[in-house]
């Protein structure tokens, strides 16, 4: 109950907040977050940055190596003996 109490008062903070303006309209960079072509349809001075564009694959394994090849091993090895 309390938890949910809790839930009740964030949401309507949250809506007050946002419908008097407390907190600002949402920003472009989130709306990238929920549509990924949003910043290269409404905003290219975001999308024409180099980070903001998604990593290559070869770029992981450039980075993490053999890492790559132990992850599988490691995660038999942590699963292997499961008990309660």
């Amino acid at each position: 109950i309390v938890l949910v109490g809790m839930a009740v008062s964030i949401g309507i903070f949250l809506i007050y907040a946002f419908s008097t303006g407390f907190f600002g309209p949402w920003e472009g960079r989130f709306y990238t977050i929920l549509d990924p072509t949003y910043a290269s349809k409404y905003i290219p001075i975001i999308a024409s940055v180099s980070e903001h564009q998604p990593t290559a694959w070869g770029s992981y394994f450039f980075d993490l190596h053999v890492l790559n090849f132990f992850f599988p091993v490691g995660l038999y090895f942590v699963m292997r003996n499961l008990s309660d």
